[in-house]
């Protein structure tokens, strides 16, 4: 809270403490007697029983750790101060009326005086104890905040800089093949195999990339399987072009959605599955018949928990998974360029 609230709630407070000790002290008939100077003493008192509870608070909490401070502290703040306070400002009180000769002096004054200050020390320490309570709660909660997106952000490195190790070894099998059946196949394999590697090397310093890049890496991608499953799986990719370059997505995305759309369901050569990639004005969908393989493969849907993580951190939505009608769909968000 501002230096500027704090003031003027306490100077509202001041004079409301004024207007209602008036109106309990007038008799029945006559008017309500108000000591215009009344609020700035009462003001002033405030601004001591909260300077103090201050003080008090900084010359204790280097012995404490301030994210690991308890109710006994508290506690002794408010004691210490509260001592300190009922001292200097009954001090003082009494030495300005002795000087001004405003009041007489008696028991029951320093009694009621005394009474009076505890109350405006109970609140104004009070006041500052919760003001502190409520900042080290926010700031705890900002450190875990900033630990959670440190901990994401070093899960997106690892996640970027990995390709499945699995898709290494297959195609350059593949691609071992090729060379003594197809040398020209070979060569085109290649280049693919070659652009695949190096988007996912110049990608891992990004967060997000271009849709027209992550498309074209996903047609590369594609074109590695098609061959490697003698053409079994198909994609189709229907889009504006100038769509392309008004929408970034997550590097990889696309290949992940492909690569998942592959594990789980079987596709041939007579008939093959059509994997389709729609592009619309804030989703990148990918849609295919679900026609599952023989022979399960265990999932622990890690990489779209993964994925669905990164979207929500990177981009703010989460992905989107729905099946119907036969048909598996997986909605990846997209942001403006």
């Amino acid at each position: 809270m501002s230096k500027a609230a704090i003031i003027f709630l306490t100077t509202c407070f001041s004079i409301l403490v004024v207007l209602y000790s008036a109106t309990i002290k007038a008799t029945p008939g006559n008017a309500i007697v108000i000591h215009y100077d009344a609020p700035i003493w009462i003001v002033l008192q405030c601004f001591l029983s909260q300077w103090l509870s201050l003080k008090v608070y900084g010359t204790l909490i280097p012995s404490k750790k301030e994210d690991n401070i308890s109710i006994q502290f508290f506690l002794a703040v408010f004691v210490i101060s509260g001592f300190i306070y009922l001292f200097l400002a009954i001090f003082l009180t009494l030495s300005l009326e002795l000087f001004f000769g405003i009041q007489e002096i008696d028991k029951r004054h320093v009694s009621l005086l005394a009474l009076s200050l505890i109350f405006l020390h109970v609140l104004n320490c009070g006041a500052v104890i919760s003001f502190k309570l409520i900042k080290g709660v926010n700031e705890q909660r900002l450190d875990l905040e900033r630990v959670q997106k440190l901990l994401l952000e070093k899960q997106l490195e690892a996640m970027q800089q990995k390709l499945d190790p699995h898709f290494l070894f297959n195609n350059l099998n593949v691609l071992s093949a090729l060379i003594g059946s197809n040398p020209e196949i070979a060569d085109e394999f290649l280049d693919k195999f070659t652009n695949i590697y190096r988007y996912v090397l110049e990608c891992q310093d990004f967060k997000t990339i271009s849709l027209d890049r992550e498309i074209t890496f996903a047609m590369d991608y594609m074109s590695l399987v098609e061959q490697r499953f003698s053409h079994a799986y198909k994609l189709d990719v229907e889009c504006r072009r100038n769509t392309l370059y008004q929408h970034v997505t997550l590097p990889c995305s696309l290949q992940l959605a492909l690569e998942n759309v592959i594990k789980h369901n079987q596709g041939d050569r007579e008939n093959p599955l059509w994997v389709k990639v729609i592009v619309t004005d804030h989703w990148l969908e990918v849609r295919n018949k679900i026609r599952p393989k023989v022979t399960t493969v265990p999932s622990g849907k890690l990489g779209l928990i993964n994925l669905r993580k990164r979207s929500e951190m990177i981009l703010g939505r989460s992905i989107e998974v729905m099946q119907k009608d036969g048909e598996f769909m997986l909605r990846l968000p997209l942001a403006c360029n």
